[in-house]
């Protein structure tokens, strides 16, 4: 009866069921919070039921991430992440799931079967990357602040910023999103010294 009104009325046996299957030593009030709270949402506590044993690190995943990108294998393949790197790892994914949302929801389908189909933590990075750059890619930069000429030519794109990137040797390919929120652009300089220029908006606008 306890379980079942911390759970909710009708959420009370896939509680009970869900708490069988932590480890007794590794338990503690804080996990059983979060499981409970996995109970109370009908996707994500069948996915909790087919993991045949639920840790806390499992259980963290199952409460950041939304119910169409899980599965029994995303959740153990997030599993192996720990420390720095989960929390990256979390927020990345978190924006992506957010960016799909709102921007993309004819993409949730196929993203979701491919994070639900990772078979383990570094397929799960990979395609973290792949799944970004994908729909970053769809997103048409803004104008460039500054006008082109012959020396100084905009980097208009999320794919034109990855050849500069490969061509020059440096990490302007994942900064994308930078210049999609306005805090900066890039520029190709095609002088005696061919270099890649960054134009920075400074705090005050």
């Amino acid at each position: 009866h306890l379980i079942a009104s911390l759970a909710g009325e009708h959420h009370g046996t896939m509680a009970v069921n869900l708490l069988s299957k932590l480890d007794v030593e590794a338990s503690s009030p804080e996990l059983c919070a979060q499981l409970l709270n996995v109970a109370r949402d009908p996707v994500k506590a069948r996915i909790a039921s087919h993991i045949r044993e639920l840790t806390f690190s499992i259980v963290w995943w199952i409460n950041q991430v939304p119910a169409w990108m899980c599965s029994a294998n995303s959740l153990k393949a997030l599993a192996e992440c720990s420390g720095d790197l989960k929390l990256r790892l979390a927020d990345d994914l978190i924006a992506l799931c957010h960016l799909v949302e709102i921007r993309y929801p004819d993409q949730k389908r196929d993203i979701g079967r491919a994070l639900r189909n990772a078979r383990d933590g570094e397929h799960i990075l990979a395609l973290r990357d792949s799944l970004h750059a994908r729909l970053v890619d769809k997103i048409p930069f803004p104008s460039p602040p500054v006008a082109a000429n012959d020396r100084l030519q905009p980097i208009t794109s999320a794919r034109m910023m990855r050849v500069e990137a490969n061509h020059m040797r440096n990490c302007i390919g994942s900064l994308a999103w930078s210049v999609l929120n306005g805090s900066c652009y890039f520029y190709r300089w095609d002088g005696a010294e061919p270099a890649t220029v960054c134009l920075a908006k400074e705090t005050s606008g």
